[in-house]
């Protein structure tokens, strides 16, 4: 399933990439962005295209997300509090435990660990944490973890940027 921001969603139909099924956001059943599911079409318009709503989850493809922790009510900084994803399509709230209290506006991973079969909220634990949402200086880090990209360099590399930096000038 594709989830649009919006929060509608297309499913390509199995065995035929060319049929694509519309789901409304009120038929959506607490399907996410990339999700495996099944659906039913509801309607068939005039012209050929179809309207359905998710019967099923078969397979949950955001099993860890990157978002921005914002702490329960308590106090400034808790170790549980709520987080939204950075990916505006996974329109989700993730109730989530850090290992330890953590300001709000801190970027961390979460791995989820229960779905709700009520609305579009998760539980979880904190898998890895960030840092500030506002420092330029995790903008790298975000996109490693994002796309799965290893921040460190191999050994070789750090060894020959040990010998000094070399001054490179753009005309």
């Amino acid at each position: 399933m594709k989830v649009a921001r919006k929060g509608y969603g297309f499913v390509h139909v199995e065995g035929d990439s060319r049929e694509v099924v519309f789901v409304p956001r009120r038929e959506m059943a607490g399907a996410l962005h990339e999700d495996l599911v099944a659906v039913r079409v509801t309607i068939e318009k005039a012209d050929g295209r179809l309207e359905g709503c998710v019967e099923k989850i078969l397979e949950r493809a955001n099993r860890a997300v990157l978002g921005i922790f914002t702490p329960e009510p308590e106090g400034a900084s808790s170790r549980s509090g709520w987080v939204r994803p950075l990916d505006q399509r996974l329109l989700l709230r993730i109730r989530a435990k850090g290992p330890e209290p953590l300001p709000a506006g801190t970027v961390v991973e979460v791995a989820i660990e229960r779905f709700s079969e009520f609305g579009p909220t998760a539980e979880g634990r904190v898998s890895h944490v960030i840092g500030p949402i506002d420092d330029p200086r995790n903008d790298v880090a975000i996109a490693c973890r994002k796309h799965g990209l290893s921040a460190d360099f191999p050994a070789a590399v750090e060894a020959e940027n040990q010998g000094g930096h070399k001054h490179v000038s753009f005309l």
